[in-house]
């Protein structure tokens, strides 16, 4: 078994999947430490790790991705959210996150990814060939622009 080639059928991915391609914890953590030292495989952060393409030597994740897995209920919130609509005129290198659960800001690729407090609930969405990307719908988006330039 070629644990990279399994890996690869992960965006995004924890100990956990790596724990259950081998029958001892020890021979995961040693074969995913492999990966990581022949630069094979990224740390997004504690617990994330994502792979490298062997066609351009990028991750194989992009922003939007790593966005709806740093927590259970992170999904991709305000101007980046505009950004993976295609409506926003620049991009930016800041990526908000809105949560239940706090994490501390961090930094990928080039990115930093910034804690936003979940206002509400509603209007979130999987978008449909997404790749997993939990985001705002855009009815949420234009309340938020409303009620931020009439309150």
């Amino acid at each position: 078994m070629n644990l990279y080639y399994e890996l690869l059928q992960y965006p995004i991915f924890s100990m956990k999947e790596v724990n259950a391609l081998y029958s001892s914890e020890r021979t995961a953590r040693m074969a995913l430490g492999k990966l990581l030292k022949e630069n094979m495989v990224l740390k997004i952060r504690n617990g994330l790790y994502t792979c490298l393409s062997g066609e351009n030597g990028g991750p194989v994740v992009n922003r939007f991705q790593i966005a709806s897995v740093i927590t259970p209920s992170s999904y991709v919130s305000h101007h980046t959210a505009f950004e993976y609509y295609g409506t926003a005129d620049q991009v930016f290198y800041e990526v908000y996150v809105g949560s239940e659960t706090r994490f501390h800001d961090f930094e990928f690729d080039g990115y930093t990814y910034h804690y936003v407090k979940e206002q509400m609930k509603e209007g979130i969405v999987f978008p449909e060939f997404g790749g997993g990307v939990r985001i705002t719908d855009k009815e949420r988006k234009f309340k938020e622009i409303f009620d931020i330039r009439y309150k």
